[in-house]
């Protein structure tokens, strides 16, 4: 039984195992989309989009035809069953993804592109998208072809790409992997070139050096994610009036070593 559950351990909730398998078929074919996943699963393809984006619950009778459709066993669908999701978030969504999704998307210009889709003068061209970004064509081709596949983008009525997701993306709590350390790096990297080339009026460096207690260290990351939110939450008012992506970084660390 122990075999039998490890996806479903691995997974803790219906919608990662959902994110995990159509990540796990766009590796093996690239042209597999969200559309194509949806009609393996006999639902509608927005149905999905919203499922993976957290910004719709996945209630008895969807869990059961889903879990039908992805063939799992009784054991597993009993271990996640005892995960049902409650009510769709109201304010902004903070949907919660898997982390193989987020590795496949894992370099700062994925997010970059999401966040890019919402401003104002925004062109369905990859080589504007390269130039605003300054990262290469290709770099942009295959960018968009990760997140066409994986549901983070999507194409409107007019074949114009447009961001599916609707708010903000998170892993859960206490999980991390090398990409993602990486993509911490080149944002601090980006944040040191923000520093010597931007002039004060487009950026702020700051810090505050201080003694402390390890043991406070959880409660100040819980209030940092807080203030987050509720800047973003600020931030997000006005989204007929985007103009310009930026990118805040946080950093709590010791400088003392024990």
């Amino acid at each position: 039984m122990d075999a039998v559950l490890d996806r479903t351990k691995k997974a803790q909730t219906l919608r990662h195992l959902l994110e995990e398998e159509l990540l796990e078929r766009c590796r093996k074919n690239p042209q597999y989309s969200l559309r194509s996943f949806a009609r393996s699963l006999g639902v509608d393809h927005t149905t999905l989009s919203r499922v993976l984006r957290g910004n719709r619950p996945i209630g008895r009778k969807l869990f059961i035809r889903l879990s039908h459709a992805l063939n799992l066993s009784g054991p597993e669908i009993k271990h996640l069953s005892e995960s049902l999701e409650g009510k769709a978030p109201t304010s902004i969504a903070y949907s919660s993804v898997a982390l193989e999704s987020m590795i496949a998307i894992s370099d700062w210009y994925h997010d970059a592109i999401l966040e890019l889709t919402q401003t104002t003068d925004f062109k369905d061209d990859p080589k504007w998208i390269a130039k605003r970004l300054q990262i290469t064509v290709s770099e942009v081709n295959v960018a968009l072809e990760r997140l066409l596949n994986l549901g983070f983008l999507e194409r409107n009525a007019e074949g114009k790409i447009c961001n599916s997701i609707g708010g903000n993306s998170y892993l859960p709590d206490g999980l991390t992997h090398p990409a993602l350390i990486r993509l911490q790096k080149s944002l601090l990297k980006k944040s040191v070139d923000s520093l010597q080339n931007d002039p004060i009026s487009k950026r702020d460096h700051t810090s505050v050096t201080l003694p402390m207690t390890p043991k406070d260290v959880p409660e100040v990351k819980k209030r940092i994610k807080k203030f987050r939110r509720e800047l973003t939450e600020f931030l997000m008012r006005d989204k007929e009036n985007f103009e310009e992506v930026y990118e805040m970084t946080f950093s709590l660390f010791p400088l003392t070593r024990g």
